[in-house]
C-alpha cells in the first residue's frame, strides 16, 4: 500500500492541480531546497521556543529553608546532611505541584539545579544529593522533574543544565546575574509561574 502526500501547486497549464510531492521536481526546480531552508528556520524556530520552555529551581534558599534549620553550617562543616532534609518548604508546595504539572503539561520543561556543600569530601556529596533527593521525593512527589542536577558547590548553573534560556528561580544574586535567560529571586515564585502560559 502506498500513501502519496499532495500539496497544492499552481503550475503552468496546470492550475489548482494538486501534484504529488514525489513529481514536484518536474514542475518546480529548485523547491526542494527552498522546503528544506524553511523546514530548519521551522526546527529552529521550536527548539529556541523549547529552550525558553524551561524552569529550573534551586533548592536551598529558595524551596528548601535550609538556613533555616538549627546549627545548620556548623552541621554541614561536620559533614552531616541532616539540615537538608530537615529544612522546611519555603512556599505552599501543593499550589507549586498544581503549577508545574500544568506548565509540564503546556511544554515546559521542569527542572532543579542546585549546589553541593562547600568543600564536601566524595562521601558527603553522595550523603548530599541523597539528602536532597529525599527532601523532593518528600515534598514534591507528584512532580516529575525533566532534570535534577546537584553539583559541585560554585559551578556556574547556565553551564549545567540543558536549557540555559529558561527561567531560574535562585536566591543567590551571582547565580541570577550569570543566568543566560530570565532570572527572579525567591519572593514571587508563585505569582510569576501563575503568569507562564
Amino acid at each position: 500500500m502506498h500513501i502519496f502526500l499532495y500539496e497544492h501547486m499552481f503550475a503552468a497549464g496546470h492550475p489548482n492541480r494538486l501534484i504529488p510531492i514525489y513529481n514536484r521536481k518536474k514542475f518546480f526546480p529548485g523547491v526542494d531546497k527552498f522546503l528544506k531552508v524553511c523546514y530548519i528556520i521551522y526546527r529552529e524556530r521550536e527548539v529556541n521556543k523549547m529552550m525558553n520552555k524551561a524552569i529550573y529551581f534551586d533548592m536551598d534558599g529558595t524551596l528548601a529553608n535550609l538556613y533555616g534549620v538549627n546549627n545548620w553550617l556548623t552541621k554541614l562543616q561536620n559533614e552531616d546532611a541532616s539540615p537538608y532534609t530537615d529544612a522546611t518548604p519555603l512556599v505552599k508546595l501543593n499550589v507549586l505541584a498544581r503549577l508545574l504539572n500544568r506548565l509540564q503539561a503546556n511544554g515546559y520543561i521542569i527542572g532543579i539545579v542546585s549546589w553541593l556543600a562547600k568543600n564536601g569530601t566524595t562521601e558527603y556529596n553522595a550523603k548530599v544529593i541523597n539528602a536532597k533527593m529525599e527532601w523532593l521525593t518528600v515534598h514534591l512527589a507528584s512532580v516529575k522533574f525533566d532534570e535534577i542536577i546537584i553539583t559541585e558547590y560554585g559551578t556556574p548553573k547556565e553551564m549545567v543544565v540543558n536549557f540555559p534560556n529558561g527561567i531560574l528561580f535562585d536566591d543567590e544574586i551571582a547565580n541570577r546575574e550569570n543566568w543566560i535567560g530570565t532570572a527572579y529571586d525567591v519572593d514571587n515564585i508563585i505569582e510569576i509561574l501563575k503568569g507562564l502560559n
